[in-house]
């Protein structure tokens, strides 16, 4: 069930969650000072956090940072997981979220995996009416960005309210 949260909340309780993955690692976080509040179901958005960080740790070596970024963005709220590991071909970048696939660059590695977490990701993402997307960083690594959208929140939500019945684009809560 959604509800209001704040993001960084969310973030804190999947660092904590995955605690054991990231051992020996640093990990930079970049959140605002001020609160950004989210509507959403916060196990499963936690749920897609732990599932991108703990690729971040699987496929990048360890002593590399991990970087965890959030902002406001026109389109909502942006969160970003990154890493300096090995990579993606950019061509990849679409079919990775696709169930039982797994990057050539994954494939040949030694890490195991089912290629179902990304896929259940972009799953609970596209529920939330968001976004989530891969790219390649620069030099080497990965960065696994979504985006939950705070505007039309009352839709976001599942609400029926009766200024949308008069033609008004108003939030309510």
């Amino acid at each position: 069930e959604k509800e209001w949260q704040p993001i960084d909340e969310v973030i804190g309780t999947s660092l904590e969650r995955q605690k054991r993955a990231l051992h020996g690692r640093q990990v930079h976080v970049d959140i605002p000072d001020e609160a950004m509040l989210v509507p959403l179901d916060g196990l499963l958005i936690e749920q897609v956090m732990q599932n991108l960080l703990s690729n971040a740790a699987k496929y990048s070596a360890e002593g590399t940072p991990i970087d965890i970024s959030a902002r406001q963005t026109e389109e909502g709220i942006e969160i970003s997981v990154a890493d300096r590991g090995i990579g993606l071909d950019p061509h990849e970048c679409e079919r990775i979220f696709d169930r039982f696939y797994r990057g050539h660059n994954a494939r040949s590695d030694t890490s195991r995996g089912t290629g179902l977490g990304l896929a259940i990701s972009r799953g609970i993402v596209l529920a939330h009416r968001g976004r989530i997307w891969a790219e390649p960083r620069l030099h080497g690594g990965a960065a696994f960005t979504f985006v939950l959208p705070t505007a039309g929140r009352s839709r976001v939500l599942g609400d029926s309210i009766a200024a949308d019945r008069e033609g008004k684009d108003e939030d309510v809560i």
